[in-house]
């Protein structure tokens, strides 16, 4: 762990002298990663600008795996879908950047798909950020705007978190 905080710490001061210099190549690596996984998602929303024509896209784990290389580098981590949580590989990915405490992970989700195991997972690690997307706090509106959505489900969701 000492030898990744070296490496971390290099390359974060690496970058900050390359952004000083306004050098627009840079040697450093990346430290902040936005990766949106997947269009797919379990709901409908009335406000979802999304084409529901069926062409569902998930990222294919071969090239998120690419990302690896990065990992000791970055601060900060975005895992974004449709929903995260559908994607086959994500608790597999998830374990993977779990590996670096002092990385950031940040998940947006519905939440309707975090169960006990998840809520677990997320206890046992360090600098997760759950992002729950809400658009209501009653069930007949919540349930209008999240078309298949089931306000208790989500209920649940928080409550096991």
């Amino acid at each position: 762990m000492e030898q990744l905080m070296q490496e971390f710490q290099a390359n974060r001061e690496l970058n900050e002298t390359e952004i000083e210099m306004k050098k627009t190549i840079l040697d450093s690596k990346p430290r902040m990663l936005v990766i949106v996984l997947t269009n797919r998602c379990n709901l409908r929303c009335i406000m979802c600008s999304r084409v529901y024509s069926g062409d569902n896209f998930t990222l294919p784990f071969e090239l998120v795996e690419r990302i690896y290389g990065l990992l000791p580098y970055l601060e900060d981590i975005d895992l974004q879908g449709g929903e995260v949580f559908l994607v086959d590989y994500f608790k597999s990915l998830f374990r993977k950047i779990n590996e670096y405490p002092y990385m950031c992970k940040r998940i947006v989700t519905n939440g309707l798909l975090i169960n006990q195991e998840w809520a677990n997972i997320f206890a046992d690690s360090k600098n997760v950020e759950l992002t729950y997307s809400i658009d209501a706090v009653t069930k007949t509106t919540y349930e209008k705007i999240r078309n298949g959505a089931n306000f208790s489900d989500l209920l649940k969701s928080i409550d096991v978190i």
